[in-house]
């Protein structure tokens, strides 16, 4: 590839990833509070739109994938729409989860919590990154989609098929990710040294493969930390498993400083009454 017209693909390619993080994000922020609040008074719906919304992960991504390798843009709202689950506030919500908690005057079991719901909003903006920079860098001609490129992704979708099962049984839940996980990562990393021009991929692969693995190190040591941790529940009583992340809309409307409907009228019949005031008697 002629340098100047490599220089063009690689300013193009950071220009559309760095839209598609930007609008991922933005879409957290601005539409994911909107949902929350629209869904406050009817959080059974919530749950089963974000449930819905983590199904279709799998598919936007391959759509994404497949419309990329015939560089066609229309690659870029399935990937947005598919990685940032159609504005549920699923990064910022860890984030927020870790500064509600805190670090600095929490017990140390709240602050083990905290730097694991750190360790899972980080771990999702890298792990989202990185899937955007893999579909551009194809969608822009940097790489096609050879043999090392598609081992390198496509466990990772079918990683994402079980998605629902944790909110049935954790732990076989766990076993399932732990055997992709591993097949994933033996993938990747014999991948990495085959991204070569030679073999017709650009070298920006490597930093992006490097990135994806350190997304998931991190989600895995969140995990195992949160599994070492007592299973507690949230401030709106919504139970937590002691293994793996499960982000209910009960959880992040607490977060938001938002309450549905039963959780308000439970704080209204449980809150400290004000004490009745006793009439004053004027003295003769």
């Amino acid at each position: 590839m002629h340098p100047t017209y490599w220089l063009i693909c690689a300013q193009v390619a950071f220009v559309v990833s760095a839209t598609c993080v930007i609008s991922g994000l933005g879409a957290e922020i601005v539409i994911g509070k909107a949902l929350l609040t629209a869904l406050s008074t009817n959080t059974k719906t919530g749950t089963t739109l974000w449930h819905f919304a983590q199904l279709l992960f799998s598919l936007f991504l391959i759509i994404a994938i497949l419309a990329a390798g015939e560089h066609d843009t229309m690659a870029l709202p399935f990937l947005v729409a598919g990685l940032w689950k159609f504005g549920f506030p699923e990064t910022i919500g860890c984030f927020l989860e870790a500064r509600a908690i805190g670090f600095r005057k929490a017990a140390p079991t709240e602050r083990l919590r905290a730097a694991c719901a750190f360790l899972d909003g980080l771990g999702t903006l890298l792990h989202h990154t990185a899937g955007v920079g893999f579909v551009v860098v194809v969608l822009v001609g940097l790489a096609p989609l050879n043999r090392p490129m598609v081992a390198a992704s496509i466990p990772l979708v079918i990683q994402h098929w079980f998605v629902l099962v944790r909110y049935r049984n954790t732990l076989i839940y766990g076993l399932i990710m732990a055997g992709c996980e591993v097949f994933w990562e033996l993938e990747a990393i014999a991948s990495i040294p085959q991204f070569t021009n030679e073999n017709g991929i650009d070298r920006v692969m490597r930093p992006i493969a490097y990135l994806m693995l350190e997304a998931h190190w991190m989600y895995w040591t969140a995990g195992i930390g949160r599994f070492l941790l007592p299973e507690t529940s949230t401030t709106l009583g919504d139970a937590r498993p002691s293994l793996g992340r499960q982000r209910t809309i009960k959880h992040w409307l607490g977060l938001f400083g938002h309450r549905s409907k039963s959780e308000k009228a439970l704080a209204s019949q449980t809150s400290p009454r004000s004490p009745k005031t006793i009439p004053r008697v004027a003295t003769p």
